[in-house]
Protein backbone atom coordinates (compact mmCIF):
# COMPACT_ATOMS: atom_id res chain seq x y z
CA UNK A 1 0.00 0.00 0.00
CA UNK A 2 2.45 2.53 -1.08
CA UNK A 3 1.30 3.89 -4.15
CA UNK A 4 2.81 7.16 -5.48
CA UNK A 5 1.80 10.55 -3.95
CA UNK A 6 -0.96 10.92 -7.19
CA UNK A 7 -2.30 7.95 -7.28
CA UNK A 8 -2.58 8.11 -3.10
CA UNK A 9 -4.08 11.41 -3.21
CA UNK A 10 -6.89 10.03 -6.39
CA UNK A 11 -7.69 7.21 -4.15
CA UNK A 12 -7.89 9.42 -1.20
CA UNK A 13 -10.87 12.12 -3.36
CA UNK A 14 -12.31 8.26 -4.33
CA UNK A 15 -13.13 7.33 -0.80
CA UNK A 16 -14.23 10.15 -0.25
CA UNK A 17 -16.94 10.12 -2.79
CA UNK A 18 -18.08 6.63 -2.10
CA UNK A 19 -18.75 8.11 1.25
CA UNK A 20 -21.51 10.37 -0.15
CA UNK A 21 -20.29 12.27 -3.18
CA UNK A 22 -21.70 15.17 -1.49
CA UNK A 23 -18.60 17.47 -1.23
CA UNK A 24 -18.34 18.04 -5.60
CA UNK A 25 -19.95 21.78 -5.55
CA UNK A 26 -17.47 22.44 -2.82
CA UNK A 27 -14.39 21.35 -5.17
CA UNK A 28 -15.88 23.50 -8.34
CA UNK A 29 -16.04 26.43 -5.76
CA UNK A 30 -12.88 26.32 -4.50
CA UNK A 31 -11.81 25.98 -8.59
CA UNK A 32 -13.48 28.90 -9.31
CA UNK A 33 -12.31 31.09 -6.22
CA UNK A 34 -16.02 31.46 -4.66
CA UNK A 35 -17.06 30.93 -0.83
CA UNK A 36 -19.56 28.50 -1.48
CA UNK A 37 -19.78 25.77 1.68
CA UNK A 38 -23.04 24.10 0.95
CA UNK A 39 -23.37 20.15 1.43
CA UNK A 40 -27.38 19.82 1.50
CA UNK A 41 -27.87 17.95 -1.81
CA UNK A 42 -25.55 15.36 -2.76
CA UNK A 43 -24.33 15.21 -6.57
CA UNK A 44 -22.53 13.02 -9.61
CA UNK A 45 -19.09 12.84 -10.14
CA UNK A 46 -19.32 15.28 -13.49
CA UNK A 47 -16.95 13.40 -16.54
CA UNK A 48 -15.49 17.03 -16.44
CA UNK A 49 -13.44 16.21 -13.56
CA UNK A 50 -9.91 15.46 -15.43
CA UNK A 51 -8.02 15.05 -12.54
CA UNK A 52 -4.89 13.97 -13.75
CA UNK A 53 -4.35 17.08 -15.36
CA UNK A 54 -4.08 18.90 -11.96
CA UNK A 55 -0.85 19.21 -9.98
CA UNK A 56 -0.33 17.34 -6.58
CA UNK A 57 -0.35 20.07 -4.82
CA UNK A 58 -3.37 21.24 -6.06
CA UNK A 59 -5.20 18.53 -5.35
CA UNK A 60 -3.70 18.55 -1.85
CA UNK A 61 -5.09 22.04 -1.20
CA UNK A 62 -8.57 21.09 -2.90
CA UNK A 63 -8.88 18.10 -0.70
CA UNK A 64 -7.60 19.98 2.40
CA UNK A 65 -10.25 23.22 1.94
CA UNK A 66 -12.55 19.76 1.50
CA UNK A 67 -11.88 18.13 5.18
CA UNK A 68 -11.49 21.66 7.12
CA UNK A 69 -15.54 21.85 6.88
CA UNK A 70 -15.39 18.59 8.79
CA UNK A 71 -12.90 19.13 11.13
CA UNK A 72 -13.91 18.75 14.72
CA UNK A 73 -12.57 20.18 18.32
CA UNK A 74 -12.03 16.99 20.11
CA UNK A 75 -10.82 16.22 23.19
CA UNK A 76 -9.90 13.28 25.22
CA UNK A 77 -11.76 12.32 27.99
CA UNK A 78 -9.53 11.57 31.08
CA UNK A 79 -12.23 9.23 32.43
CA UNK A 80 -12.10 6.98 30.19
CA UNK A 81 -8.59 5.54 29.70
CA UNK A 82 -7.09 3.18 32.04
CA UNK A 83 -4.15 3.76 34.47
CA UNK A 84 -0.84 4.49 32.63
CA UNK A 85 -2.55 7.01 29.89
CA UNK A 86 -1.97 10.23 31.21
CA UNK A 87 -4.02 13.23 30.28
CA UNK A 88 -3.13 16.68 29.97
CA UNK A 89 -5.23 19.27 31.96
CA UNK A 90 -6.32 21.00 28.51
CA UNK A 91 -7.34 17.48 27.55
CA UNK A 92 -5.44 17.50 24.11
CA UNK A 93 -2.73 15.44 24.33
CA UNK A 94 -1.64 11.86 26.24
CA UNK A 95 1.52 10.63 27.33
CA UNK A 96 2.06 6.99 28.67
CA UNK A 97 3.38 5.98 32.54
CA UNK A 98 5.09 3.36 33.53
CA UNK A 99 1.98 0.95 34.56
CA UNK A 100 3.82 -1.34 37.17
CA UNK A 101 2.34 -0.19 39.91
CA UNK A 102 0.41 -2.07 42.71
CA UNK A 103 -2.95 -2.82 40.71
CA UNK A 104 -4.25 -6.17 39.27
CA UNK A 105 -4.05 -6.58 35.57
CA UNK A 106 -7.50 -7.85 35.82
CA UNK A 107 -9.12 -4.74 37.30
CA UNK A 108 -7.70 -2.60 34.42
CA UNK A 109 -10.04 -1.33 31.80
CA UNK A 110 -7.37 -1.81 28.67
CA UNK A 111 -10.08 0.23 26.28
CA UNK A 112 -8.11 3.67 24.88
CA UNK A 113 -8.84 6.54 26.00
CA UNK A 114 -12.05 8.15 24.01
CA UNK A 115 -12.76 11.39 22.86
CA UNK A 116 -15.68 13.48 24.72
CA UNK A 117 -17.05 14.31 21.80
CA UNK A 118 -20.00 11.04 20.47
CA UNK A 119 -21.23 11.13 17.19
CA UNK A 120 -24.90 10.05 15.86
CA UNK A 121 -24.85 11.58 12.50
CA UNK A 122 -22.95 13.27 10.03
CA UNK A 123 -18.87 13.50 8.63
CA UNK A 124 -16.30 14.40 10.97
CA UNK A 125 -12.42 14.86 11.15
CA UNK A 126 -9.75 14.84 13.46
CA UNK A 127 -5.83 14.98 13.39
CA UNK A 128 -3.49 13.68 15.40
CA UNK A 129 0.20 14.47 15.87
CA UNK A 130 2.46 11.51 16.91
CA UNK A 131 6.46 11.53 18.21
CA UNK A 132 8.61 10.13 16.06
CA UNK A 133 8.71 6.13 17.41
CA UNK A 134 6.28 5.67 19.27
CA UNK A 135 3.44 2.46 19.89
CA UNK A 136 0.26 4.77 19.39
CA UNK A 137 -3.11 3.27 18.35
CA UNK A 138 -6.23 5.72 17.13
CA UNK A 139 -9.29 5.44 15.26
CA UNK A 140 -13.10 5.47 16.26
CA UNK A 141 -15.11 2.80 18.60
CA UNK A 142 -18.23 1.98 19.70
CA UNK A 143 -19.15 4.00 23.38
CA UNK A 144 -20.90 0.39 24.06
CA UNK A 145 -17.39 -1.73 23.09
CA UNK A 146 -16.58 -3.58 26.03
CA UNK A 147 -14.06 -2.10 28.62
CA UNK A 148 -12.59 -4.64 30.90
CA UNK A 149 -10.13 -7.49 30.06
CA UNK A 150 -8.70 -8.39 26.80
CA UNK A 151 -9.76 -5.83 24.43
CA UNK A 152 -10.44 -7.10 20.88
CA UNK A 153 -9.47 -3.91 18.37
CA UNK A 154 -11.43 -5.24 15.27
CA UNK A 155 -14.22 -3.75 13.75
CA UNK A 156 -16.82 -6.93 14.64
CA UNK A 157 -16.10 -5.86 18.25
CA UNK A 158 -17.04 -2.40 17.53
CA UNK A 159 -13.64 -0.74 16.76
CA UNK A 160 -12.00 0.50 14.10
CA UNK A 161 -8.11 1.40 14.55
CA UNK A 162 -5.00 2.09 12.90
CA UNK A 163 -1.86 1.37 14.26
CA UNK A 164 2.10 2.80 14.65
CA UNK A 165 4.81 0.78 15.93
CA UNK A 166 8.04 2.74 15.90
CA UNK A 167 8.47 2.77 12.10
CA UNK A 168 6.02 0.06 11.63
CA UNK A 169 2.31 1.00 10.50
CA UNK A 170 -0.49 -1.87 10.72
CA UNK A 171 -4.73 -1.40 10.49
CA UNK A 172 -6.59 -4.34 12.65
CA UNK A 173 -8.55 -5.54 10.21
CA UNK A 174 -8.98 -9.36 10.20
CA UNK A 175 -6.53 -10.15 9.46
CA UNK A 176 -4.55 -7.55 10.44
CA UNK A 177 -3.18 -5.47 7.61
CA UNK A 178 0.50 -4.28 7.57
CA UNK A 179 1.11 -0.70 5.74
CA UNK A 180 3.69 -0.03 3.93
CA UNK A 181 3.90 3.85 3.80
CA UNK A 182 6.78 5.85 1.70
CA UNK A 183 7.30 7.89 4.64
CA UNK A 184 6.20 8.02 8.58
CA UNK A 185 3.42 10.63 8.74
CA UNK A 186 4.18 13.57 11.64
CA UNK A 187 0.28 13.85 12.08
CA UNK A 188 -2.64 11.41 10.73
CA UNK A 189 -6.21 12.59 10.08
CA UNK A 190 -9.13 10.58 11.00
CA UNK A 191 -12.46 10.62 9.00
CA UNK A 192 -15.68 9.37 10.39
CA UNK A 193 -18.85 9.42 7.87
CA UNK A 194 -21.61 8.49 10.35
CA UNK A 195 -24.06 7.31 7.83
CA UNK A 196 -21.97 5.88 5.05
CA UNK A 197 -20.64 3.63 7.71
CA UNK A 198 -16.67 5.03 6.73
CA UNK A 199 -13.65 4.88 8.61
CA UNK A 200 -10.47 6.64 6.88
CA UNK A 201 -7.17 7.85 7.66
CA UNK A 202 -4.66 10.41 5.83
CA UNK A 203 -1.43 11.43 5.82
CA UNK A 204 -2.41 14.97 7.68
CA UNK A 205 0.19 16.81 6.15
CA UNK A 206 0.12 15.58 1.84
CA UNK A 207 -3.62 14.11 2.38
CA UNK A 208 -2.04 11.03 1.03
CA UNK A 209 -4.09 8.18 1.60
CA UNK A 210 -3.10 5.57 4.47
CA UNK A 211 -5.95 3.47 4.92
CA UNK A 212 -9.66 2.72 4.38
CA UNK A 213 -11.86 0.46 6.26
CA UNK A 214 -14.55 -1.35 4.44
CA UNK A 215 -18.29 0.51 4.44
CA UNK A 216 -19.77 -0.68 8.40
CA UNK A 217 -23.34 0.05 9.57
CA UNK A 218 -22.95 3.06 12.92
CA UNK A 219 -27.03 3.15 12.95
CA UNK A 220 -28.23 3.34 16.57
CA UNK A 221 -24.92 3.44 17.96
CA UNK A 222 -22.64 6.27 19.68
CA UNK A 223 -19.44 6.70 17.96
CA UNK A 224 -16.78 8.17 19.37
CA UNK A 225 -12.82 9.12 18.93
CA UNK A 226 -10.14 6.72 20.61
CA UNK A 227 -6.28 6.68 21.33
CA UNK A 228 -3.71 4.55 23.09
CA UNK A 229 -0.16 4.46 23.75
CA UNK A 230 2.38 1.96 25.21
CA UNK A 231 5.76 2.90 25.56
CA UNK A 232 7.94 5.44 27.10
CA UNK A 233 8.56 7.45 23.79
CA UNK A 234 4.58 7.22 23.34
CA UNK A 235 2.49 10.54 22.83
CA UNK A 236 -0.11 12.40 20.99
CA UNK A 237 -1.47 15.74 20.35
CA UNK A 238 -4.71 16.41 19.25
CA UNK A 239 -4.04 19.34 16.72
CA UNK A 240 -6.47 22.40 16.65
Amino acid sequence: MAPSHSASFLSTLEGVWTAGAKFVKDIRSTLSGGRQRTFENPVSLSPEFKWGSWDSSEKTRILHNILKNFKENVMLDPDTGNPWLIVSEDQKSMRWQNPYNNFRVEDVSFLPALGCEAFTSGRHYWEVALKEGGNVCLGVARESVKRMGKVNLKPKAGVWAMEQLGAYYRAYTSPITNLSLSQSPRKIGVYLDYEAGQVTFYDADTKALIFAFPPASFTGQRIRPFFSLFGVNSQLRLCP
